[in-house]
């Protein structure tokens, strides 16, 4: 019987977010969006497929990284 390595992942402390945290992290930060509303998911969602927050929000560029391992999407925040 052959033994599996331990996989660890090691995250960077306000750099990586699971697409939840990283909403949970705009609504902290900035209370709410231009419109008044809350971050959502969707939001989230259309700033990954751009590739960058909006400047207005940090203006960071936003990296898919596929946790395969662990079988969830981290987002990083550059």
């Amino acid at each position: 019987m052959a033994i599996q390595d331990k996989k660890r992942i090691v995250l960077r402390v306000g750099e990586d977010f699971t697409p939840s945290a990283l909403v949970r992290h705009l609504n902290e930060c900035f209370d709410t969006k231009s419109s008044g509303k809350d971050f959502t998911i969707r939001d989230v969602q259309q700033y990954t497929l751009r590739g960058f927050l909006p400047k207005a929000y940090g203006g960071n560029t936003i990296e898919v990284i596929q946790q395969d391992k662990i079988g969830i999407k981290l987002l990083r925040l550059r």
